[in-house]
């Protein structure tokens, strides 16, 4: 996990080819922006971080902001194959 000196909390980190993807588990179907706060908080202070996940129950993969994607956790292999461009 991450944790800032303001107590901001993100659940994983994944570093993967110079890249750094953050992950927030929630026990929901309805994922909201109000979810996604920490990992915002993540891609503004680490320019490495260029996508970041909320994995949680929802039934199909949702957009909750630019760079932020909620993911059902059946899902979750779709994080490791992930091609992001630098």
């Amino acid at each position: 996990f991450w944790r800032d000196n303001s107590g901001v909390e993100v659940d994983y980190v994944i570093e993967k080819e110079n890249l750094l993807i953050p992950i927030e588990v929630k026990l929901t179907k309805t994922p909201k922006l109000k979810d996604a706060r920490h990992l915002l908080t993540f891609l503004k202070e680490y320019p490495k971080a260029k996508q970041a996940f909320i994995v949680c129950d929802c039934n199909m993969p949702m957009v909750i902001a630019e760079n932020i994607t909620a993911l059902p956790w059946r899902q979750l292999r779709y994080i490791f194959d992930l091609n992001i461009s630098c």
